[in-house]
This record gives structure tokens, C-alpha cells and sequence, in this order.
């Protein structure tokens, strides 16, 4: 009756491999988890703090897209999104160009 309610459970002591196992499979099978392993430079700029959050979810879309096969011209407003971020996070510094320019 348990199973039925709450799905798939452990017991303490008995299943901890399998335990181990689920936490492993449940992080692998993250989207930003699976993009970070296949495209691991990538997301430099984000550890370092040169993009943010809201340019990661435009690079997940994009890594996501491309896993599809999915090149369809919606696509190219989401790179330009994410290419114009770039652009302001690199004027940021040493403001070389107006931000109103990007």
C-alpha cells in the first residue's frame, strides 16, 4: 500500500546501493546535470560569475535544441538572446561600446 502511495522506497541498512544508485540516476537524468558533462566548458562563464542565471536557462534551451536536432529558425532568436548577453556581460567591465548598441 505504501509503494502505491509515495512510489519506490528504501530501507535503511538493506538498500542503500540502490539507494545510491536512484540519487545517481535522478541527477544524471538533470538537464543542466547532462549539458554540463557534454559540453563542460561552456558553463565556465557561469561558475565564474560573467553570466547569470537567466543566461543559463537561454543556453540549456539551446544545448536542448541541439540534442533534438532541432534547427528550426526559432531557434535564432534564442542564440541571439544568449549572444547579446554575452556581449553585455564582456562590455561590463570596460564599457568599449554602449550597452543601447547591443
Amino acid at each position: 500500500m505504501f509503494q502505491q502511495s509515495y512510489g519506490e522506497y528504501f530501507i535503511k541498512g538493506k538498500d542503500n546501493e540502490a539507494l545510491f544508485q536512484a540519487i545517481i540516476q535522478s541527477q544524471t537524468d538533470r538537464p543542466e546535470i547532462q549539458a554540463r558533462k557534454d559540453f563542460s566548458e561552456s558553463f565556465k562563464a557561469f561558475d565564474k560569475g560573467i553570466l547569470g542565471n537567466n543566461e543559463k536557462k537561454i543556453l540549456l534551451e539551446i544545448i536542448h535544441s541541439y540534442d533534438e536536432n532541432d534547427y528550426r529558425k526559432k531557434n535564432i532568436n534564442t542564440q541571439r538572446d544568449f549572444l547579446e548577453a554575452i556581449f553585455c556581460s564582456l562590455n561590463n567591465p570596460i564599457p568599449c561600446i554602449p550597452n543601447k548598441l547591443v
